[in-house]
């Protein structure tokens, strides 16, 4: 066997816009889910026969927004606002070294 270096770089920041875009979605009427993610980490690479599989760990923070409107669509609904979550434990993946 050979080694071989692969930069996974560009395939990655793919997946991350990738999340990204998936997790800013409207849920419902009035509702929608409102996500950032600020780094993430590889945890495993396998080599399929087709393909090279990479597992990863994202973080980030993740809120669901409500219309204003929304109270007069549910009655007497009221906006709850969450404390910020707090910074994320897993640092964003270093430059490469290419």
């Amino acid at each position: 066997r050979a080694n071989v270096r692969i930069d996974l770089g560009p395939t990655l920041a793919e997946g991350r816009e990738l999340l990204q875009k998936n997790l800013n979605r409207r849920l419902g009427e009035g509702v929608r889910l409102r996500a950032e993610i600020r780094g993430g980490q590889v945890q495993d690479i396998r080599a399929a026969p087709e393909a090279l599989l990479v597992r990863a760990i994202a973080s980030g923070r993740a809120e669901i927004v409500l219309d204003p409107k929304l109270d007069k669509i549910l009655g007497k609904a009221k906006a709850v606002t969450a404390p910020p979550l707090p910074a994320s434990p897993i640092a964003p993946p270093p430059p490469s070294s290419r």
